[in-house]
């Protein structure tokens, strides 16, 4: 039997995501995070410490599309962290009911050249 995540298949593609990203949980002061991958489903990001799986999040960041840079904001879930204090938490989420406006963004980024 092989390994799954060998033979994971993702339901949308990802791109590289070299930004800076704000990350709120609750009431605590927002993190700053480093961008790893997106998709329209979720994205990764490194993260100096650890979010709990299934907390709810809000997760900014700004990506440049056609030449002009855009905000993207949208709520999403934690779904895997892994990782240490030194080297950062290599954190997934999974978007939650994002806009028309952010899934357009989103998308707009992920498909240009």
């Amino acid at each position: 039997m092989s390994d799954t995540l060998d033979n994971e298949v993702r339901m949308h593609p990802r791109k590289q995501l070299s930004v800076v990203a704000k990350v709120a949980v609750g009431e605590k002061a927002p993190l700053d995070a480093r961008g790893v991958d997106v998709s329209l489903g979720g994205v990764c990001l490194l993260l100096p410490e650890s979010i709990a799986f299934g907390e709810f999040c809000v997760v900014k960041f700004e990506v440049d599309v056609g030449g002009s840079t855009r905000q993207f904001s949208g709520v999403a879930k934690s779904v895997y962290s892994a990782g240490n204090s030194a080297n950062g938490f290599r954190t997934g989420f999974q978007f939650f009911r994002l806009d028309e406006a952010n899934t357009s963004l989103l998308a707009d980024f992920i498909n240009q050249q």
